[in-house]
């Protein structure tokens, strides 16, 4: 899991690195780098700008997943403790909810979002 979770950080980054030149040096300086490792302060100046923020928070989650793995907590969900499938993981490597939990998330929000609700 953790190499298809540097491989989604490697693209993710290079999509946001299409926005700018000042976001081309942060990538760099992150791609130097271990991509693992020793690259939060470079991930978070990149999560604050004002980028696409679908892929800023897909690297806030891949970076999230790669400190679970290091901690040795990877793959849990965050709301009721259980193991994520490992299906789930394998298609969504950053998951930190299980499908029962991100199911009841999903059914919250389009509550909240419906009129009237």
């Amino acid at each position: 899991m953790r190499a298809s979770l540097l491989a989604l950080k490697e693209q993710t980054l290079e999509k946001l690195a299409l926005h700018d030149n000042e976001l081309r040096e942060l990538v760099r300086a992150v791609q130097a780098s271990d991509l693992a490792d020793g690259s939060s302060g470079v991930i978070e100046r990149l999560t604050l700008r004002p980028l696409d923020s679908a892929e800023a928070r897909r690297l806030r989650l891949i970076e999230s997943a790669l400190a679970c793995l290091r901690e040795g907590n990877y793959g849990v969900c965050l709301r009721c403790g259980r193991s994520i499938p490992r299906e789930r993981l394998e298609a969504i490597p950053y998951a930190t909810l299980c499908i029962a939990c991100k199911s009841a998330d999903e059914r919250r929000n389009r509550l909240t979002r419906s009129p009237g609700g």
